[in-house]
Order: C-alpha cells, then structure tokens, then sequence
C-alpha cells in the first residue's frame, strides 16, 4: 500500500507508534514560540538558495524565494555552529532556540531508513539496498549529517521577505498565495505542520492538499529526485507547492480545551530530509540485479555531489523517455473537482 500510494499520488501519510505524538507536538509548539518572539531580520540574515551549499545550511535564515522563515538542525554543523555563537553571545541576550531537535531529528531519521527499507521490499529489491548511500548512524567525531531536520514560519505577521529589489511584506504576499512549484533532491521527506497548505500533484495532474486533518500521529512522507534516480525513475519525485493564503491565524494551544485564543502566526512546519551523503554514487545496480528495466537516462552513475548541483527541470524529469509507468486505479475527487484532501494513502506504523 505505501508503494502504491507513492506512485499513484506521490504521498502517503506516516503514523507514528503511541508516545511519539507528544514529541512531534513540543517541537511543533517550540518551533512556533521560537518564531514568534524571532526579531525581524536585516538583509544579512536573507539567504538566497545556492547548489553548492545543498549540505551546509544550518541554523536560522530568512528565505526570500518560498516567503518563509528557517532554522535547519544539521548534526555535526549546527552544534558546532552554535557552541562558536554561545561563546560571543552574552546569556542575557542569546536567544531561546527550538527544543526537542535531536531528540526528533533520531526518531525520524530512523523512521525513514524504516520506510527506505520498506520501498526497497516492494521493489524486491536485497534488503538494505539504499544504505550505502545514507550517513554513517551514529555520526563518526568530526562527521556532518547531509539529513536534515528543517523547521520553517510561512508568512509570519510583520516579516519583510526581501529580494534583490523588492520588498513584501506578508499582506501583500497574500496577494499570490501559492508559491512556484517544487521537487526536493533528497530521498524522502516527512512533514508535520500546525496548518494545511502543502499540495502535492499526482499522476493524473490534480493537486492533493497532503496535510489537512493530520491525525497527532500522522505525517506527510513524499519522495525526491535521488530516491527517482536510484530507482531508475520507478518513483517519481513529489512536485509540490504552498498555499499560504490562509494562513494568518493559528489558534494557541492547537485548540486544546476552553480558553484558547487566536494568535497571529505564520504556517509553521516541521520537515526532516533524508539525503545521501555527499560522497555517495547514485546508482541503478539494485534494481538491475533484481531484474528492473532501467531507462538509458538513469544507466550512467552519478555522483551525488554533482547531482545536487545540477538543476532539474521538471518537464524534462517527468517527460523522459523509458520511463517506467504505472495505472493503479485512484479514487475521484469527491466534489469533480481537481483538489481534494489526501486523508490516507498508505498509512504505515513505525516498526
């Protein structure tokens, strides 16, 4: 079921195993407050997306292109980072960082080497087929993770999210809520977010919204261009984009009992990328030994390094030609229409 919900609408929704929804709600809460009482950042602080640092951000930026707010938890860089900001920071003044990101970062990481094994089982693929493309667990001293755990702030109320030449504040964005469309380069992502907002289109060309009515234990799992490649396209990558247009309010305490009130917050997320490390060679071999068909454009090896660099258009990934393709059935959109909400496809438990 996880396969074929991945082919058929290029998401599933992850539960997660009793317990886990606490730490998945207290980092969500943190992540909140920390944007919330974040100062408005000056243009030294706005980050403009670069390939050559696909495995290097860490720690707070403003992200001008998506209209969003970030702080990257990447072990090995952002302790170390953090440890050299401590020491010229007094301790009155530094400032409240999101809690619970380790501890989070190690439940997801292991729960999308799970679901990566569980891909690789559907595909018959030998078990553990991906794994020499993933991070060493635990990091060796000195290592860097390239996964990482990405909290983001859509929209906050007052933020300047400046360009070049142009400044937008967040009412004025509100103007053109749906931001340009997207494929992550990773292997898989698993989102969590405080408001609906992230769709994703599927074979048939229709946009699913993958996070409404998110259950405490749910997440949102979508694939990338790496798990494509190394699958020799039997896997398409997730195109997705942001509908940020409602999301000026967000009530506190996600509405737990009486005497909750509504706050202005911009749409906060929580999203772990699983990514092959930087020295790894994406390759088909796993599926050309279990006897896959594996296109010509996917035959040559690539260094990940370099496949991170390249851009991917997303016409040209999604038109190539031996590409292999799939007619699972998929249910109608209840009301005709071309968007509807992605309750359950593929609900899996963590093992």
């Amino acid at each position: 079921m996880l396969a074929q919900s991945l082919r058929n609408s290029n998401a599933a929704i992850i539960q997660f195993s009793p317990g886990d929804e606490v730490l998945l709600r207290c980092v969500l809460d943190s992540v909140r407050m920390f944007f919330h009482q974040k100062p408005i950042v000056g243009p030294e602080l706005i980050h403009t997306e670069d390939n050559q640092d696909w495995n290097q951000t860490s720690g707070y930026f403003a992200d001008s292109q998506h209209a969003r707010e970030v702080y990257d938890y990447r072990p090995g860089r952002t302790s170390s980072v953090a440890s050299e900001e401590a020491a010229e920071t007094d301790i009155t003044t530094a400032e409240l960082l999101p809690a619970g990101l380790p501890e989070l970062f190690a439940l997801l990481g292991n729960v999308t080497r799970v679901i990566l094994d569980a891909i690789g089982c559907s595909l018959e693929l030998r078990s553990f087929a991906f794994t020499d493309l993933l991070d060493n667990m635990p990091l060796k001293i000195g290592e860097m993770s390239t996964s990482v755990l990405s909290t983001c702030c859509h929209n906050r109320p007052g933020a300047k999210h400046q360009g070049e030449n142009v400044a937008l504040t967040c009412e004025q964005q509100g103007n053109v809520p749906l931001l340009d469309e997207d494929m992550d380069k990773g292997l898989l992502t698993l989102l969590k977010s405080d408001k609906s907002g992230l769709q994703i289109r599927d074979l048939q060309g229709r946009w699913i919204v993958v996070d409404a009515d998110l259950g405490p234990q749910d997440m949102v799992l979508y694939s990338g261009l790496s798990l494509y490649q190394a699958t020799g396209g039997y896997l398409s990558p997730a195109v997705h984009r942001t509908n940020n247009s409602n999301n000026n309010n967000v009530t506190a305490a996600a509405g737990q009992g009486q005497g909750s009130s509504v706050i202005p917050y911009g749409r906060c997320s929580i999203e772990f990328k699983l990514m092959p490390r930087a020295s790894a060679i994406l390759h088909c071999s796993a599926m050309t030994a279990t006897g896959h068909p594996v296109g010509s454009p996917f035959q040559q090896p690539v260094a990940v390094h370099d496949f991170m660099q390249r851009s991917h258009p997303m016409d040209q990934l999604l038109n190539r030609p031996g590409v292999p393709t799939f007619t699972f059935p998929t249910p109608p959109p209840p009301d005709g229409g071309s968007l509807y909400n992605l309750k359950c496809f593929g609900k899996i438990r963590e093992r």
